[in-house]
């Protein structure tokens, strides 16, 4: 019987022991995180919009610490240095930019997708060119073939379109044989 009363007591103990290191911890990890100052998100300046939201963003396909964003209208060039490089202005106002993709495959360009085209921008010479345009069949999503730089896909409103000659010509893709529309 005392040895159970002495068994019960150093449990106790123990108990108070843990409970009391515990709240030793606890009380040193909230010091700890009161002196660290908590992370700050800050909103960077905007580029000059004229009017219009940002619609998308992607990573800049020549340096990290960039990258690209679009409003409906232009396609900008940021990172940490202050300020925005404006890469492009595309004049059809009915044709707002709806999405811009960029491909490790394919360093040097940017891709820009429109309601009614689609624009190919070389990020070294600044130069830019459209590359798709059929009223009928309105792009939603562009992607390229990672082992074949000139193998691109275009979904559009109409189905998958494809080319294997950089954008020279396009076909309806063998890959998905649909008319409904595309947009991944």
């Amino acid at each position: 019987m005392i040895n159970k009363h002495i068994g019960d007591a150093a449990m106790k103990m123990r108990r108070k022991k843990l409970l009391g290191a515990g709240l030793i911890l606890l009380i040193l990890c909230l010091l700890g995180f009161q002196t660290q100052s908590p992370a700050e998100w800050q909103r960077p300046t905007q580029p000059s919009l004229a009017g219009n939201a940002l619609t998308c963003l992607a990573a800049h396909p020549l340096d990290a610490s960039k990258f690209l964003v679009a409003s409906k209208q232009q396609v900008f060039e940021g990172g940490d240095e202050p300020g925005w490089k404006s890469l492009w202005c595309q004049s059809d106002g009915n044709a707002p930019i709806q999405r811009i993709f960029s491909f490790s495959v394919l360093p040097d360009v940017v891709f820009a997708v429109t309601t009614r085209h689609v624009f190919m921008g070389n990020l070294k010479d600044r130069s830019w060119r459209m590359i798709y345009k059929d009223s009928e069949k309105t792009p939603l999503a562009f992607a390229l073939d990672p082992k074949n730089p000139n193998h691109w896909l275009l979904g559009t409103r109409r189905g998958l379109l494809e080319t294997r000659t950089a954008g020279q010509t396009w076909s309806l893709s063998p890959i998905l044989r649909t008319s409904k529309p595309v947009p991944l």
